[in-house]
């Protein structure tokens, strides 16, 4: 039997969620199209041109050095034919794969992708996005386990290279010794844990996480990307957004006021999101402050730069042919601020 949570027992706190999946007016107007207009929003996106035969050499690439798997390969070509559709979610590469919500989310975007190719009648494929161009260390180093003594646990590693990306992250001896630990409170299945775990001698932190998710799901035909699998691809979005910045940030505060009005509280600060990042001395990710100083040389140089987390999914939906997205309650927020942001920048 299946029982489910309420909602509101999960996220009292969360209005704008809890309305957004109650079907609310006040909610679902931020939106482009109501969560049952499917077909309205797959046609939208075939409309779009994306980079649909570099996106899947780069994809195909970046997973076979993951797996072997034929029903990966089949969904990355997939993607190359012009009537295939998407699902994405995406999450932070949490140590040792990171909350367990995640793996929720990761079999979300499988059973949706499913679920819409019966749906639509339309190949769907499913794709989870490794954010691992985030340089928040705080929310990766560790991992929370209920020891022998049914006391909680926390294991951590620490980096000398806080504010970096964490796609900078190498597997170092802390990080070895922190899953060592881990894997030691496996009273059963300890093997098993650590074939799943185990990283190969290739691998840096983020590909490791990779590598988890594709020995659980990559015989699902679940695609793996991560920011600089594609960011080469970026320069003229990057460019887009950086000469539209002013309009961007006037865009999110008239966003923010009409939220306020309707009763809910602003997920971001107008004034601070919504821009790129470029990357300092020893490669720490800082925030572009004038970028009017970047648009040239982001369209060039693309790799040098990366989206904050607001302007992620327009970048993401700009190369990829998004049918819906996996999104948690923040999420959703975020995304109730970003469609003028969408016709700004011509994605449709």
């Amino acid at each position: 039997m299946i029982e489910r949570i309420a909602p509101r027992l999960l996220h009292p706190e969360s209005r704008f969620f809890l309305d957004y999946i109650g079907g609310e007016q006040s909610a679902l107007r931020a939106f482009e199209y109501a969560p049952n207009a499917l077909t309205a929003a797959a046609e939208a996106r075939r409309s779009f041109r994306f980079p649909r035969e570099e996106l899947a050499a780069r994809l195909r690439d970046y997973n076979a050095k993951l797996t072997n798997s034929s029903l990966v390969h089949a969904s990355i070509e997939a993607l190359a034919d012009p009537t295939t559709l998407c699902v994405i979610g995406g999450q932070q590469a949490g140590f040792l794969g990171g909350p367990l919500f995640t793996v929720y989310k990761v079999v979300s975007v499988l059973r949706a992708a499913a679920w819409l190719s019966d749906r639509l009648k339309a190949r769907t494929v499913p794709i989870f996005w490794l954010a691992s161009e985030d340089h928040d260390f705080t929310e990766i180093n560790r991992a929370r386990f209920l020891n022998a003594s049914g006391d909680l646990q926390t294991i951590s590693f620490e980096w000398e290279g806080r504010g970096r990306p964490i796609e900078h992250l190498p597997i170092t001896s802390q990080v070895r010794t922190a899953m060592d630990d881990a894997l030691a409170l496996f009273s059963e299945n300890r093997t098993t844990a650590r074939d799943l775990f185990l990283p190969d001698a290739s691998d840096d932190y983020a590909a490791w996480h990779a590598r988890i998710w594709s020995r659980l799901f990559a015989d699902s035909g679940l695609v793996l990307v991560e920011p600089r699998t594609v960011r080469a691809m970026a320069g003229p979005f990057f460019s887009r957004a950086l000469a539209a910045a002013e309009e961007i940030t006037s865009s999110l505060s008239e966003r923010v006021a009409e939220l306020r009005q309707a009763g809910y509280a602003a997920p971001i600060d107008p004034e601070r999101a919504g821009g790129l990042f470029t990357f300092a001395e020893g490669g720490r990710r800082v925030r572009i402050d004038v970028p009017s100083d970047h648009v040239d040389l982001a369209a060039g140089s693309p790799e040098a730069y990366s989206p904050d987390a607001l302007l992620r999914p327009l970048l993401v939906d700009s190369l990829f042919p998004t049918a819906v997205n996996v999104l948690g309650p923040s999420e959703i927020a975020y995304h109730s601020l970003l469609r003028p942001l969408y016709r700004l920048l011509g994605i449709f």
